[in-house]
């Protein structure tokens, strides 16, 4: 090593001169790049102006401005900006994909026919594009403490909140609207309650990628690894990040809050009063292996994200009826 610095088996570059391990044409050692003046790290990182390299194999990194998660090119670490500067993710974890191109396509159709209004939606759909790709998520621990209180009874709180869902939702909230009904004897009454609840929360780790934002669906995977990019689909595309951890955190939060909120008022037929405590916990980078499924129906365009690990629809768009 050029330098001296020792490294560990396997790397391809040196961590702090960043020179390319080997030997160059004709036997002579590979020449070490000339070391820039030592100077103090900004608290963010000028792209023109500072070299950076992979903390695991030492190459050379070229972010992109306005990125905060680059994956290195050579080993595939993963790197993310924070206020203290560059550092690896230590939580940064993957799920194989384990379906072909045919298994999530048929995984995709037996979602569009789910549901007693429809029918050969799934045999009768054109796909139009497809394609799968790594999309890292933060996934973060969430547990909220909700104290309520109100009136409870009529079981209007359940209509409302199916009446914004298409027929599915109208239905279901008619159904539980009734049960309440039968329940209460169609009477008010006042309640104070309380509702608490852990999940993990999906945060997209890419800004303005809305397509692929989740709203009720939670990773389970059966198992997962710890990030190796080549170990997954040669020639899939590995989408980069811009959402830094913090910011997963906050969206986590608010997203939890909302969420438990709308929860409460479909129980109730008036809120009197809410108090929602969310606590977070650090997260961790998982990249989970997507299809993603455009296809047309009676002249209609719609999706379906079809998560490669688990083998089921993360989120899409289908028609409400279709009886023929």
């Amino acid at each position: 090593m050029n330098c001296g610095t020792q490294l560990p088996d396997g790397s391809q570059f040196c961590m702090k001169c960043g020179a390319r391990l080997g030997t160059a044409p004709g036997g002579a050692a590979p020449q070490a790049p000339a070391q820039a003046p030592a100077q103090a790290a900004p608290a963010q990182p000028s792209f023109e102006t500072q070299q950076m390299n992979c903390k695991s194999c030492g190459a050379p990194l070229q972010p992109t401005p306005g990125m905060s998660i680059v994956n290195c090119e050579y080993c595939g670490t993963a790197i993310t900006l924070s206020g203290a500067g560059w550092k690896q993710v230590m939580k940064q974890l993957m799920v194989a994909n384990k379906l072909s191109y045919d298994q999530a396509l048929e995984v995709g159709k037996r979602w569009l026919d789910e549901g007693i209004l429809r029918r050969n939606v799934g045999a009768r759909a054109e796909v139009t594009n497809t394609y799968m790709k790594y999309v890292p998520y933060w996934v973060v621990p969430t547990a909220v403490d909700a104290v309520y209180s109100g009136t409870r009874g009529s079981g209007m709180g359940a209509m409302k909140s199916g009446a914004g869902k298409g027929v599915g939702g109208f239905l279901k909230g008619m159904a539980m609207a009734g049960l309440e009904r039968q329940m209460s004897g169609g009477k008010q009454r006042n309640v104070n309650d309380r509702r608490q609840k852990s999940f993990n929360v999906p945060v997209v780790a890419v800004r303005g990628l809305a397509l692929f934002e989740l709203e009720d669906y939670e990773f389970r995977p059966e198992s997962k690894a710890i990030f190796d990019k080549n170990k997954l689909d040669k020639g899939v595309e590995i989408m980069g990040g811009d959402i830094t951890e913090q910011e997963a955190l906050d969206r986590a939060k608010s997203f939890a809050s909302n969420k438990t909120e709308a929860e409460v008022r479909a129980t109730m037929d008036y809120v009197a009063s809410m108090q929602t405590n969310v606590t977070t916990h650090e997260g961790e980078l998982l990249y989970v292996p997507v299809w993603f499924f455009e296809y047309k129906f009676k002249e209609k365009t719609y999706f379906a994200l079809v998560d490669g690990a688990a083998g089921k629809v993360m989120k899409g768009q289908r028609p409400a009826i279709s009886l023929t």
